[in-house]
């Protein structure tokens, strides 16, 4: 007999995953952009762009690579360069073919974004809004309840007939302390997961439209993802640190402001102002890639004296002046009087700025002591040749062709000196290595940044903008001698101190050496204004700086 084998089917169960239905405005973000639709769009791009703008981008970069290649000979480079040429000129036919094909796909599916995404970043607004009241309702909370259980304990404690009640109390204080900083950690814990799920939100569209045009936005969206990343990173502690010294500055200056009933203000006043900060910003720019590589300058003062000095020498040639070096000079014309003058300053200031450099990088001497030898040497030096001179001064209508009226051409020069330093600092190698040799001299020295180099060079630099600053103020004041200026060193690193150059090195811009000088130039011409006593002004500036230099204290603990 046959038995019927009964086959049995075996059921496979298959666990079909729901997926969780997006309810955060992240959530739903991430949900919309990974939705075919968006995705799809994506792929077409792709594909419109392989043998167009990706090509074009590839080729460019293999053309970098061997131009830079030293292995190769010219013939070998020239060949592999006509090659991707010709596949450059392919692509780029590919990319104008497929241009308005993938316009059509990134405007149709940027204008969907927008809006949909706009109800999704209304959301993430209102949950921040939440959570931060949630969390602040939470701290209070966590807050009183921890009063109601300290008053208790202190309680218990006093009427009680422990011997180590002392003990007990501090003990009671310090878990109270410890139960208001838990409060406050987590407070500031929730406060910071909200304004990370809104910056995450918004965020997931930006990076999708960076995707979608290639690294491409609007003013309007670049501008709204700047606003959104600075709202992220806000920290209102940190903000008072970076911007005390310059809230401190305006609080004075709105004083002065009221003081002087707003004539401080007026366009001459303005003008007569920065024509006199003119020289100032020479010798700030020059002392500020010093204080980059951790230094100091102190003989800025007297470097500025002999500048000017041998500038109104040689422009006052034509006088009686049995003294000059430049008799020669006597006949020449003014043009060739003011090339001399400003190449002798120059080559005066850096000779000495030179000798100080050399002693700090070779013999690793600090710059304090260098510069200040080389004060002593030049001011000793000059005196004794021209201790009997009064003052050097310049003809009035030779300061106004040079100067302008009110001193607008001084400014005119401090703009291209401004300019060119600007691009020195961060355009050049020498402006890199400075940055680099300034933060870490033993890591740029690995490198192969020769830091002697860098740090004369970094002097020779300052001497050329202390003689081009000493031909201006000599314009500008229409008399010196060589005990003149005495003391211009404190503004010039005052005023790079304002602009949050760092001692401590590598750190500072051009923008912010300018802004200091101003700034610190601006409130003395306004002292001066409104007839301040001069030990006064000294107190302000001594405040000024100490307030400076101590943020710049704490932000280098800080980062310690």
């Amino acid at each position: 007999m046959k038995k019927n084998v009964a086959k049995k089917a075996t059921k496979k169960t298959v666990v079909v995953e729901k997926k969780k239905t997006p309810t955060t405005a992240y959530e739903k973000a991430v949900a919309l952009y990974e939705g075919k639709e968006y995705q799809d769009a994506l792929k077409q791009l792709d594909a419109l762009r392989k043998e167009g703008a990706w090509k074009i981008l590839r080729i460019k970069d293999e053309n970098i690579n061997v131009k830079i290649n030293k292995q190769l000979n010219k013939q070998a480079k020239k060949k592999l360069l006509d090659m991707n040429n010709e596949e450059m000129a392919a692509a780029k036919g590919v990319a104008n073919q497929n241009k308005e094909r993938i316009n059509d796909i990134v405007n149709v599916i940027a204008a969907k974004s927008k809006a949909e995404f706009t109800p999704i970043y209304e959301q993430a607004c209102e949950e921040k809004k939440n959570a931060i009241e949630a969390a602040k309702k939470e701290y209070a909370e966590a807050v009183a309840k921890a009063k109601e259980e300290h008053h208790k304990d202190l309680e218990k404690i006093k009427s009680s007939s422990s011997k180590d009640k002392k003990i007990e109390l501090k003990a009671a204080k310090i878990s109270y302390a410890s139960k208001i900083n838990a409060a406050n950690n987590a407070k500031f814990a929730a406060i910071d997961k909200a304004k990370e799920e809104k910056y995450l939100t918004y965020q997931t569209s930006y990076e999708y439209l960076s995707k979608l045009r290639l690294n491409k936005h609007t003013q309007g969206e670049s501008t709204k993802y700047g606003i959104e990343t600075y709202v992220r990173n806000f920290n209102l502690v940190n903000w008072l640190t970076k911007n005390a010294l310059l809230l401190i500055v305006l609080t004075f200056f709105l004083i002065l402001l009221i003081v002087s009933k707003g004539k401080i203000l007026a366009p001459d006043f303005v003008l007569t102002s920065l024509s006199q900060i003119a020289p100032k910003i020479f010798f700030a720019l020059g002392v500020a890639g010093l204080i980059l590589l951790g230094g100091t300058d102190l003989s800025i003062g007297r470097l500025t004296a002999v500048g000017a000095s041998f500038t109104l020498m040689i422009l006052t040639m034509g006088k009686a002046n049995d003294l000059s070096w430049f008799k020669f000079m006597i006949n020449v014309p003014l043009g060739g009087k003011v090339v001399v003058a400003i190449l002798f300053s120059v080559f005066i200031c850096t000779l000495f700025t030179f000798i100080s450099g050399f002693f700090t990088a070779k013999f690793k001497m600090h710059p304090f002591i260098s510069t200040l030898a080389v004060q002593l040497i030049v001011y000793g030096f000059f005196q004794a040749f021209f201790s009997s001179v009064a003052a050097f001064t310049i003809d009035p209508d030779v300061q106004l062709k040079l100067g302008g009226s009110n001193g607008w051409l001084l400014v005119i020069y401090a703009i291209v000196a401004i300019a060119v330093v600007w691009f020195i600092w961060n355009k050049t190698k020498f402006g890199k290595h400075l940055y680099a040799v300034g933060g870490n001299p033993e890591a740029a020295a690995v490198s192969g940044i020769n830091p002697m180099k860098i740090t004369i060079l970094a002097f020779v630099m300052a001497g050329v903008l202390y003689g081009l600053g000493g031909f201006v103020q000599a314009i500008q004041g229409g008399s010196a001698n060589f005990n003149s200026y005495n003391g211009t060193e404190t503004d010039a690193i005052a005023a790079c101190v304002i602009g949050g150059v760092s001692f401590s090195g590598g750190v500072g811009t051009i923008g912010g050496v300018v802004g200091g000088t101003i700034i610190l130039g601006f409130l003395t011409s306004c002292f001066s204004y409104l007839e301040l006593d001069a030990n006064i002004q000294f107190v302000i500036k001594g405040i000024i700086i100490l307030t400076a230099v101590t943020l710049d204290c704490i932000k280098y603990i800080r980062k310690k």
